[in-house]
């Protein structure tokens, strides 16, 4: 992950941490992104992709649409 991309990450689970929905994943996706762990980060990522049936392409997609993000 690009420096832009992991600040944007952290600034947005510093600022929103307590609306971040109820997951299994939650306290270890939190984790991983204020630490900049990109191992684990990937590794959850691969997770969600196939617990969801989707490409990392349409994963990124999705989320710039939704929260039109900048990069």
């Amino acid at each position: 992950m690009n420096n832009q991309m992991l600040n944007f990450a952290q600034q947005l689970v510093k600022t929103n941490q307590d609306n971040i929905p109820n997951a299994p994943w939650k306290e270890a996706a939190i984790n991983a992104i204020l630490s900049g762990d990109a191992q684990a980060g990937q590794q959850m990522a691969q997770n969600l992709m196939q617990t969801m049936g989707m490409t990392k392409e349409q994963i990124i997609q999705t989320a710039r649409q939704r929260m039109n993000l900048p990069f």
